[in-house]
């Protein structure tokens, strides 16, 4: 069997054959990584996949619950996957892959995975199969007899990774009692009798060390690659290659024909960390530039120092700060080269120790992922590593882009067509679109300023009410940036607002003159009640008119005037029309067709859930008044957290807001248990107050189980008119 013993290239060589070489069509990763509940293991895998990117996975001994692992491997950047649960004392594994290859899964256990890989680019079919042999010695024979019969199932090209727990050899092992003969011949028998070849490895000669010191320290290769002759001629550069980790007793083994790096730009925006403010010689590099000779008093010059501090903090941060991921990786060499040198077990004891300082270091590492993770996490108080890692680590995987699509619905994967696609996008979007007929949408606004009004408004304004204005708005969204003669605006801007409702108002008014010339009817809930044509809700708009040609083409002219003198555009694919259930399929079909991309909300789904109108008017329809009391008040409660998102940027998670809504409805439904066996003794009759007086009525409830109380009051005239009234959560 081919090995290449001893051969432990050097890191830095290492790295420039893996950037110089074009990528090639396969890489695979295979460990037993003793378990994924510990920080620091799943750490080192995100690493590993984010440093060597391979398409298959294969994991041995996760030790997490499928539900855990299912969530990893989304974290790991690999969609598709099969994940073995442990069943009584087998070992849980897992083969992941990435979405641009082809996986058929053709039998899996507790000890093997196999399945069948097509190459997209050449149409090359071979077979994979992860494999891990039982660990117990006397139960090893049924490992060997399960692949013999895996190699008479397939005569495709065949490669064979994973965790054998066993060796070929008595020159696989050093130091403990001397291995079984029949053991080794076993699985020499089982190798020879699929037609195996040992691919050899690169690093270290061992794969596991049971991580004791000096004489009991043990050294086997476990791990290994295996492949038929047909699957070796057609991968004919073929190298595994054994990477020493700090994490768990096994090695990584990484099998590529061309070991390759993905050319992607690592340059970053620059973005203040928070870490640095702790820091004395932050502070002193701050101030010596905004020291410095360019002008303050123009653009050019804040532009100017802003960029100059930018580039003395990040230099300083790489002096600094970005000394702890080379840290790590020069004593991952250290580690690597002491295991490879340990032929007594006499380093055992000096291996123990860098794995300690590289598990500390890790530490660190997490500690400035804490920083980056945009939480308040001293503030909250909490030191779970794992929670903050993720934060940050989820933030940049949802910011990377690896692939978009342009207007013409094309998608671009290079560096260079995304950059062309966004800023064509933006450049469109903030080029003038030259609005016409302003002052046609202008006619139909009333005149509600006077001249007097007008006067004042025109004055010249000072610096002071500028001043006054704006500290008078949202104290955490004040963030205008002013030039000189102009404003200029972004999103979240406290100005914005106000640009948008005057905007509106302008798209409400044409509404209104098209129903005053009986252009568009508009619905009433009931008879003699005044016709709402049209309810804004933020920036979700709900127009109503009859459903015929006439009213449609009215509002489809509102709509196109609008677009012309405000330069928005509707959006169709989140546009949607209601019909009442009466309206003739015939009438519908006018109407859509009319309206163009704009679909029936029978047939509509709006962020991959059914239309809310659809779904209230089904309960209307045909539910009961409990499945319409679980319906609003769970309404109600994702109303209420989407307020909560707006007002006060914070949300709940999903489950939160069900037992938000699920609270009420049971305190709605004790009350009413309550009510229905008359325990409220009362005549119901409520006597008025004395002429000139208001009468003040207070009852509060109590619930035994949430112990819990609420209070409530209502003001009402001598009339019984309802002057005022509030209610409170105590």
């Amino acid at each position: 069997m081919a090995r290449e013993k001893g051969k432990t290239p050097n890191i830095e060589e290492f790295e420039q054959a893996r950037e110089a070489t074009p990528p090639g069509p396969m890489i695979t990763l295979g460990w037993n990584c003793r378990g994924l509940g510990n920080p620091w293991s799943v750490q080192v895998l995100r690493e590993l996949m984010q440093r060597w990117k391979p398409k298959i996975v294969f994991l041995m001994e996760t030790k997490m619950k499928k539900y855990q692992m299912e969530k990893e491997k989304f974290k790991i950047g690999l969609l598709n996957g099969l994940i073995v649960p442990s069943v009584g004392r087998s070992v849980d594994l897992a083969m992941l892959w990435s979405r641009d290859i082809k996986v058929e899964i053709q039998g899996y256990s507790g000890s093997r995975i196999d399945a069948f890989v097509t190459n997209s680019e050449s149409g090359f079919q071979w077979r994979i199969t992860g494999f891990y042999g039982n660990p117990k010695t006397h139960q090893r024979k049924e490992s060997w007899d399960l692949l013999k019969s895996l190699s008479q199932k397939y005569q495709l090209p065949w490669l064979c990774f994973g965790d054998f727990n066993e060796i070929v050899s008595v020159e696989e092992k050093l130091g403990g009692v001397q291995r079984s003969q029949k053991q080794m011949d076993e699985f020499r028998e089982a190798i020879h009798h699929c037609r195996f070849k040992d691919l050899g490895y690169y690093g270290p000669e061992f794969t596991w060390c049971n991580m004791q010191e000096d004489e009991s320290r043990l050294y086997l290769r476990l791990d290994r690659a295996l492949a038929t002759p047909e699957w070796v001629d057609h991968y004919k550069n073929i190298k595994v290659h054994h990477l020493m980790e700090s994490t768990s007793d096994h090695c990584a083994l990484l099998i590529s024909d061309d070991i390759f790096v993905q050319k992607h730009s690592n340059q970053r925006r620059f973005q203040f960390e928070a870490m640095w403010a702790r820091r004395e010689e932050c502070k002193n590099i701050i101030q010596e530039v905004w020291d410095g000779s360019q002008e303050l008093n123009s653009p050019s010059g804040i532009a100017a120092r802003l960029s100059h501090c930018a580039k003395n903090l990040s230099r300083w941060n790489k002096m600094v700060f970005g000394q702890i991921p080379k840290q790590i990786q020069k004593k991952r060499e250290i580690l690597s080269t002491l295991v490879c040198r340990d032929k007594d077990g006499s380093l055992g004891s000096e291996i123990n120790v860098i794995r300690k300082e590289i598990n500390e270091l890790l530490d660190s590492e997490e500690i400035m992922c804490h920083q980056r993770s945009k939480v308040q996490w001293l503030g909250l108080g909490d030191r779970n590593t794992k929670y903050f890692h993720t934060k940050a680590s989820d933030r940049r995987r949802r910011n990377t882009i690896n692939s978009i699509m342009d207007e013409n619905g094309n998608w671009h994967e290079s560096i260079d067509g995304i950059v062309e696609v966004v800023v064509s996008y933006f450049k469109n979007l903030y080029s003038t679109s030259y609005p016409t007929h302003i002052l046609e949408v202008l006619d139909t606004i009333p005149t509600k300023v006077t001249e007097d009004m007008n006067q004042r408004l025109i004055q010249e304004f000072t610096r002071e009410e500028v001043e006054a204005a704006l500290k008078q708005m949202h104290p955490t969204k004040a963030q205008v940036r002013m030039y000189y003669s102009f404003v200029g605006l972004r999103q979240g801007d406290p100005i914005s607002p106000y640009i948008f409702l005057l905007c509106t108002d302008g798209f409400s008014s044409l509404i209104n003159n098209a129903a005053m010339n009986q252009r568009i009817s508009g619905v009433s809930i009931c008879r003699g009640c005044p016709k709402i044509t049209h309810l804004f809700f933020a920036d979700d708009s709900l127009l109503f008119c009859k459903a015929n040609s006439q009213e449609c083409q009215t509002l489809i002219d509102v709509l196109q005037l609008y677009e012309a003198a405000s330069g928005q555009k509707i959006n169709a694919d989140k546009s949607s029309v209601f019909f009442n259930s009466n309206t003739p399929n015939d009438r519908r079909c006018e109407v859509l067709n009319m309206l163009g991309p704009m679909q029936d909300t029978q047939h509509k789904k709006y962020l991959g859930l059914p239309s809310i109108i659809d779904i209230a008017m089904k309960l209307v329809e045909l539910g009961t008044s409990c499945d319409l009391e679980v319906f609003f008040r769970a309404a109600w409660a994702i109303w209420y957290n989407r307020n909560k998102i707006v007002h006060e940027t914070s949300s709940q998670h999903p489950d939160q807001i069900w037992c938000f809504a699920e609270k009420y409805i049971r305190e709605f439904k004790s009350a009413s248990i309550i009510c229905s066996q008359g325990s409220a003794k009362t005549d119901g009759k409520w006597i008025a107050p004395p002429p000139g007086y208001v009468k003040i009525n207070v009852d509060g409830a109590t619930s035994k189980n949430e112990k819990n109380s609420s209070v409530g009051v209502v003001i009402r005239d001598v009339d019984g008119n309802v002057l005022a009234a509030c209610c409170k959560y105590l």
